[in-house]
């Protein structure tokens, strides 16, 4: 096996956001009943305010033989992401490309459509870009 430049990492998923009002209404009201205390819920029942805040949010993380290099906790629903000795995409430690076991977690914080696409490419590179 041989060692490569840098690595990218492009992903993407979707749908980004709740496109049903009424899912994310009851959605909204669950997390006031869960996380606002009953005498303070009042100053919260514009609901409409918070749209269209109600969105998927799948994150990805990387590590190459055990080693964590760190994540892309990012709200976009596409990204490109770095990782080599001399630069990493904020998140990921520089951490040289080179072969091996590599792998990408994707950390599934919240659904709120019926189903998610997510997409991943990871490209090796021999040269800098």
């Amino acid at each position: 096996m041989e060692d490569y430049k840098f690595l990218e990492i492009i992903c993407s998923y979707e749908p980004k956001k709740c496109d049903d009002e009424e899912k994310a209404k009851e959605l909204l009201f669950n997390g006031f009943d869960i996380y606002i205390p009953a005498a303070y819920r009042e100053q919260y029942n514009r609901w409409e305010d918070y749209l269209p805040s109600v969105v998927n949010l799948v994150t990805l993380s990387i590590d190459h033989h055990g080693k964590y290099l760190g994540c892309a906790h990012r709200q976009a629903s596409e990204q490109r992401h770095i990782i080599s000795a001399d630069f990493s995409s904020p998140g990921f430690i520089r951490h040289a490309a080179a072969a091996g076991n590599w792998r990408a977690m994707l950390n599934v914080h919240a659904v709120v459509s019926p189903e998610v696409l997510y997409r991943i490419k990871i490209l090796a590179h021999m040269e800098d870009p």
